[in-house]
């Protein structure tokens, strides 16, 4: 019996259900709320549980997005063990968006393949779980009120080190909608409020306390007063000297602006409590606020989303700044959720992180992670599927280490297994060998290159002739160990695809 069927408690958590195997019943009822079940942002929890039971008792894992990705162990004959679970999801919102750039239609051989592509990665996603069952969905909260308010209340933006109040004309021309706060203006607390009392929805709760998307830059003596360590006299005529000669990070002068914002956020939860006792506000920690606050204790209605500094390739120092960085906001008293951008690294190459991400995944898991949102997924099963697998089971077990999902994965390919792994290996051991000072002796002969958006320009310096052809040869080999296993034949040719496509 499913669902209704089998009584399913409409008071459950989102996405949550009961699988109980009793004799020859089986019974699998969750939480399932009105929409389209394919929408992460709808409850599908008798759907969950029927997942549950295929990878559960029956050993069905979903590699990659369409049939060939989809891996059911043959068996002569099908036990299911009785069963009775309660379970809801570990993490109250997890996300991989694929959206904008990521779907767009330039690019496929015809409109059907990317209505298809689209349709079975969004059942990819569902099967591994990523749902979400709360909305993170509040962005950079405040990139109206310069048009709205400058009039009015210029005491709300950010005090330019030239004494004006607008936005910063060295960063991206000055765009009204990337002006910063005044947050330690009384007024400010008091809009955001009004506003929030007046639109705030039971789909999205939270007060929004999010800066727009720029740094800090305020420098009025009730800001740089909330600062842990207040800018001193001199450090703020540097900032003035170099705003004056039209230096772009003058900001940097600053120091760390985290309090002024861990503040503001107390201040806005403070002002809400007068409406609701349980109001939670969240923040992000970006920029030049994306240090731990010094002196300023939060609490667990204050939610904080990560915005992790670091990109390919994951260096021991990157991670162990992140990982501070981590456990200095969730010492502070936070809830934490990860937002992070370096899963738009790569382009179409074989890149490697899932040991590092595994890692630091677990580590997050244990030190106050409450929900995901990672930007974004570029569908490169073809050449990134290890990691890509082990980015998507982590959702579901933020548990669990990089090798039992890696078994997983490897173990699809049959009588390839073996040739597989070594040929992901190979991946592995090549990003390993690639550090900021790789890509810096690269960018000496290709500028341009560099960024998320512009690795294809120098991704040559890293996967040089030599590897690509150590990796065909590696390919080949698996698709002899393959031999007449069709499945397992058809997979390994899905791999040489990424490899042709990444060459």
């Amino acid at each position: 019996l499913l669902g209704r069927a089998a009584g399913a408690p409409a008071e459950a958590e989102p996405n949550a259900f009961r699988l109980t195997v009793r004799g020859e019943s089986i019974f699998i009822a969750g939480r399932d709320d009105p929409g389209e079940p394919l929408r992460d942002d709808v409850s599908a929890g008798t759907l969950f549980g029927v997942y549950e039971l295929l990878e559960r008792v029956l050993g069905v894992r979903w590699l990659w997005p369409g049939e060939l990705g989809t891996h059911v162990p043959a068996a002569a004959n099908l036990v299911v063990p009785e069963l009775d679970l309660v379970l809801a999801p570990a993490l109250r919102h997890t996300r991989l968006r694929f959206g904008g750039l990521m779907s767009a239609e330039a690019g496929w051989s015809n409109p059907a393949a990317r209505e298809k592509f689209i349709h079975d990665q969004l059942v990819w996603l569902r099967r591994h779980r990523l749902a979400r069952g709360i909305s993170l969905e509040y962005g950079h909260g405040f990139e109206t009120w310069y048009e709205r308010h400058a009039a009015t209340h210029p005491e709300y933006f950010n005090l330019l080190p030239d004494g004006t109040r607008r936005s910063d004309p060295m960063y991206h021309g000055g765009e009204d909608r990337l002006i910063s706060l005044s947050v330690a203006e009384p007024g400010v607390v008091t809009e955001r409020i009004k506003e929030w009392s007046q639109q705030r929805t039971a789909q999205r709760p939270w007060v929004n306390g999010a800066e727009n998307d720029t740094c800090g830059k305020c420098v009025c003596e009730l800001c740089l007063a909330w600062d842990g360590e207040p800018a001193t006299p001199a450090a703020l005529a540097r900032a003035k000297a170099a705003f004056a000669a039209g230096e772009p990070d003058w900001w940097k002068e600053l120091g760390s602006v985290s309090d002024r914002y861990a503040r503001f956020w107390m201040a806005l939860q403070a002002e809400a409590q007068k409406t609701d006792p349980g109001a939670t506000v969240l923040g992000y920690a970006y920029a030049n606020y994306h240090e731990p606050p010094l002196r300023t204790r939060l609490n667990e209605r204050i939610v904080v989303a990560i915005v992790p500094r670091l990109m390919y390739p994951w260096t021991a120092a990157k991670r162990e700044a992140f990982r501070t960085q981590w456990a200095g906001w969730s010492a502070a008293g936070a809830r934490l959720y990860l937002r992070p951008n370096y899963t738009l690294d790569g382009h179409a190459f074989p890149i490697w992180y899932a040991d590092q991400l595994a890692e630091d995944f677990n580590f997050v898991h244990a030190n106050g992670l409450i929900a995901t949102d990672f930007d974004s997924l570029t569908s490169s099963f073809g050449a990134q599927g290890p990691t890509l697998y082990t980015l998507a089971r982590l959702q579901q077990h933020p548990d669990w280490p990089a090798e039992r999902i890696l078994a997983e994965w490897y173990g699809a390919f049959g009588p390839a297994e073996a040739a597989v792994r070594a040929y992901g290996d190979l991946w592995r051991r090549v990003s390993a060998q690639v550090d900021d000072q790789t890509l810096k002796a690269v960018l000496q002969r290709t500028p341009d290159g560099g960024s998320w958006g512009r690795f294809y320009l120098i991704a040559d310096g890293i996967f040089t002739p030599a590897v690509m052809a150590e990796a065909e040869r590696l390919l080949a080999a698996a698709r002899q160990a393959a031999g007449a296993q069709p499945t397992a034949l058809r997979r390994v040719e899905f791999l040489e695809q990424g490899l042709r496509q990444a060459a």
